[in-house]
Parts: structure tokens; sequence; C-alpha cells
């Protein structure tokens, strides 16, 4: 599956947050971009060779979770 998103200014600012050992929260307004931002943080760790294990997503709209 191919994702093509629109570039999105904030990307590099939270980027520099992911070498920290502490939970990232993105939160905001509905339609905002939030997925797509988690989507494109997800893409950019697996590039760097990430494991799949070391990632968490969380969709706290999904009641099984809660």
């Amino acid at each position: 599956m191919v994702l093509n998103f629109i570039k999105r200014k904030i990307l590099p600012h939270i980027s520099n947050f992911l070498n920290y050992k502490e939970a990232i929260v993105i939160y905001g307004a509905r339609q905002v971009g939030k997925t797509t931002i988690m989507k494109m943080l997800i893409k950019q760790l697996k590039d760097n060779n990430i494991p799949d294990e070391a990632i968490f997503y969380f969709d706290l709209e999904d009641l099984e979770i809660l």
C-alpha cells in the first residue's frame, strides 16, 4: 500500500522527540490530521529500521482497548 501525505510542518518538531524514552501523545480536534501524522511517524520509524515490536499506536476510539 502506498501512502501519499501532504507534508506537515509539525512533523520535524515531533520527530525530535522520538529518541526520548517517554511516550508522545498527539491530541487535538477531530479531522485535523492526528492519525495522518502518526502514520507518517510510524513510516519514518520503520524506514529507520525500528522493529514493529518497538512501535505502539493506540486509537482511543477503539472501545475494545479502553
